[in-house]
């Protein structure tokens, strides 16, 4: 359970270090090794991008608290609004308008972005 928690803290603690500290860049270039996720969403805007840093810093705090101090009082509300937080961005990915996908993604970028594509067009199919 801890290693599960801090392994969450990480992910978390990655692109909330980001885009606190350097908000344009994450925008221009995240999750990077040459993928830009965020790019092709409408305008930046470095008070949104630094809000979403910060709100990501603060599960990866709650995250390790809990790896580093397990309670059954912490676990279960950090990790349910973790996983509501998790759901609700896939649910995005999923049924976002075209023009606010993933933009020229590779396929692997489209899976790993929720599968916006895959999910939207089985929809209309029925």
């Amino acid at each position: 359970m801890r290693a599960l928690l801090a392994a969450l803290a990480v992910s978390a603690a990655y692109p909330g270090a980001w885009a606190t500290l350097a908000p344009r860049s994450f925008f221009d270039t995240f999750p990077g090794a040459g993928h830009h996720w965020t790019a092709g969403l409408p305008a930046y805007s470095e008070h949104l991008v630094t809000d979403v840093g910060a709100f990501y810093l603060g599960f990866a705090l709650l995250l390790a608290w809990a790896a580093w101090r397990p309670t059954r009082e912490l676990i279960v509300p950090v990790c349910t609004a973790f996983a509501l937080f998790s759901a609700l961005h896939l649910a995005w990915h999923c049924l976002a308008p075209r023009g606010l996908r993933h933009g020229r993604c590779s396929a692997p970028d489209r899976v790993a972005g929720g599968g916006a594509g895959r999910f939207r067009r089985r929809r209309r199919a029925r």
